[in-house]
């Protein structure tokens, strides 16, 4: 992930800052697997219209090649190949195979993401069965395959020697993640026209509303400097309403190039031959974490700090619905796009609520958080052994998996637990998963959280997750990351997340923060 290991770690691999304004930066949020994933979407849902031919068999076959840049700089490719099959009874499927490969770096360690889906449909855009695979090296790749059968789709998802399936209701008018890019170009948008549909989204594991607008023609620049004039179609997600993606269209429907907006983070692609595509990445590629940190004053004796309230402010409005609340946050609305956070540190050995138990789901064993893996088993064992009460096992398996977990990098993509049992390695995510799987080996409820660490040495904070573990009555969060035994006031929740099984990866959880993309400034009021 992007998150620190501790303010010094993060501050040995990021060089040191120059001086700032005084005004808070705009933040940037720097995971980029969960980003990667939106990305990998958009290839499918944006992907250009492919080049025609035909194959020996007498089938249509079709294939396009992108080139993809985030924030100027080229981070991967894509390749689309679209194949149309009839058999002997008249029956066509259509076949589409969307390849996205993406190379960024973190703290200058290189973090690389591939992505390939496979979809049949039909004609008229009926979905039949897709697979989706995600590569996150050196960890197990990810399949997850679904095919309809009548108004049930059937999902199966295996990670390693792990498989774990769900069902999803099904309508029969929901459409193939690669339906619409055929619908721009044999039924074109007119001039002021919008479009809606129900589309499956497999990134996702969710039906979304897909809504089409063409505003009518205009120029853009390609990637050889080129201006051209097209129709320029946008493209609103019902998952996400910060999402901004814009296609520009020639006079046959082809797109020329695609822009993803997220907040500050713009990602574009253009359509290119193979040769340009698949050029070598040069020297400048992006690296995501330094981009993303968001600069404030120094908060002084911060590590000490029992209590911190910050003034944040979120542009777009309806501030407050962006951070949790509970027994280490609360919220105090200023106007519609300011709020007072009032962060305060909560230590495992003070915990005492009389809030119920979470559900089972909290305990239970899922594909991210395989507590029932025997090598999960054995690390919580080694940690906790024979300690009597929940507290003093959740501070031991903290402080374990903080000094077990030796080799600290960014070059590890979201690992299972499992994997990270073996392998011991990894970011915040990989700490995080592991010991919110161990507490669920013994017995005690946990959860993952999602928001922002600050750094003293830097005076920025960063993205990051950590572990939260139901003790006496009350969520008490827990940060192997650091090993601090709990954490103090300058961790800022935005969500938290059990990572059951709704999706085939955890991307979910994450959205909350990707709400904040270029949207927010932090302020420190008081310490304590």
């Amino acid at each position: 992930m992007f998150c620190t290991h501790s303010a010094n770690h993060l501050a040995r691999m990021a060089p040191v800052p120059t001086p700032h304004p005084r005004r808070p930066r705009m933040p940037r949020w720097p995971d980029f697997r969960r980003i990667a994933s939106v990305v990998a979407c958009l290839a499918v849902a944006c992907s250009a219209l492919p080049a025609e031919e035909t194959t020996p068999d007498g089938n249509e076959r079709d294939e396009s090649w992108q080139v993809i840049y985030m924030q100027g700089a080229r981070i991967g490719y894509g390749n689309v190949v679209t194949e149309t099959k009839t058999d002997s009874d008249g029956n066509t499927t259509i076949t589409t195979d969307v390849l996205t490969h993406m190379v960024i770096r973190r703290f200058g360690q290189s973090l690389t993401m591939t992505t390939r889906q496979h979809t049949e449909e039909t004609e008229d855009g009926h979905l039949l069965r897709f697979r989706l695979v995600l590569d996150n090296p050196p960890n197990t790749s990810t399949t997850t395959t679904g095919r309809v059968d009548g108004d049930v789709l059937h999902v199966t998802t295996n990670t390693g020697d792990k498989t774990t399936e769900s069902t999803l209701e099904w309508d029969a008018e929901t459409k193939s993640p690669a339906w619409q890019d055929r619908q721009l170009a044999d039924n074109p948008l007119q001039e002021g026209e919008t479009r809606s549909f129900e589309m499956y989204e497999p990134a996702f594991n969710q039906i979304v509303t897909i809504t089409l607008t063409n505003h009518g023609s205009t120029e853009t620049e390609l990637l050889d400097g080129e201006t051209v004039k097209g129709d320029k179609v946008t493209i609103l997600y019902s998952l996400d309403e910060n999402l901004r993606i814009t296609n520009f269209l020639d006079t046959d429907g082809e797109v020329l190039k695609t822009e993803a907006q997220m907040g500050i983070l713009q990602t574009v692609t253009y359509t290119v031959d193979k040769e340009t595509a698949l050029e070598e990445l040069g020297t400048e590629t992006l690296d995501l974490a330094i981009e993303t940190l968001v600069r404030i004053d120094p908060i002084e004796n911060a590590e000490d700090a029992t209590k911190i309230v910050y003034r944040i402010q979120v542009a777009g409005g309806n501030a407050a619905r962006h951070f949790s609340e509970g027994d280490t946050q609360s919220i105090k609305k200023i106007d519609d796009d300011e709020i007072e956070l009032t962060v305060t540190a909560l230590k495992p050995e003070d915990a005492s609520g009389d809030n119920p138990p979470p559900d089972a789901g909290y305990l239970a064993p899922t594909r991210f958080l395989e507590c029932t893996d025997p090598r999960v088993i054995e690390h919580a064992t080694q940690a906790a052994g024979e300690l009597p009460d929940s507290v003093s096992i959740a501070l031991a398996m903290e402080k374990y998996v903080h000094t077990e977990m030796r080799n600290k990098n960014y070059e590890t993509g979201l690992a299972t637990a499992a994997e990270v049992a073996e392998q011991m390695a990894g970011d915040c995510t990989e700490h995080s998963v592991l010991l919110a799987a161990m507490l669920r080996a013994r017995e005690i409820p946990s959860r993952v959280a999602v928001g922002l660490v600050y750094s003293p040495r830097i005076s920025a904070f960063a993205g990051h997750m950590w572990t939260e573990a139901f003790l006496n009555g009350q969520w008490v969060p827990l940060d192997a990351t650091l090993g601090q035994g709990g954490i103090g006031a300058t961790h800022i929740k935005v969500t938290d997340s059990s990572l059951d099984e709704d999706a085939p990866t955890p991307v979910t959880a994450f959205l909350p923060m990707m709400h904040l993309l270029g949207q927010m400034t932090i302020e420190v009021i008081s310490t304590d």
